[in-house]
């Protein structure tokens, strides 16, 4: 029997890295857009994954927007350095 999460381990992350790909940089709401098969939470999941696996990078430009990237550049010269301050204030944001 094939659970919810059976299903999400993998496929939100391979869809994620596809339309990163494509652009290289954007918002998290952007990305949650592209994807419309899947929700905000799942997305974000993924991204939070990936992040800590090092494919991709979060960067936080101004105080309301975070930003996911493919490059080089780490979000840890930014401001609010500690990660999971962050996605504690991204996940009681939405």
């Amino acid at each position: 029997m094939r659970t919810e999460h059976t299903r999400y381990n993998g496929e939100v992350e391979l869809r994620v890295l596809r339309e990163m790909k494509r652009r290289s940089s954007c918002t998290v709401d952007e990305l949650v857009r592209a994807l419309p098969d899947y929700t905000w939470n799942q997305v974000f999941r993924a991204i939070d994954r990936l992040i800590r696996d090092g494919a991709l990078y979060f960067r936080r430009p101004n105080r309301f927007e975070y930003v996911v990237e493919t490059g080089k550049e780490s979000w840890l010269g930014d401001q609010d350095s500690n990660l999971g301050n962050q996605i504690q204030s991204l996940m009681s944001y939405h």
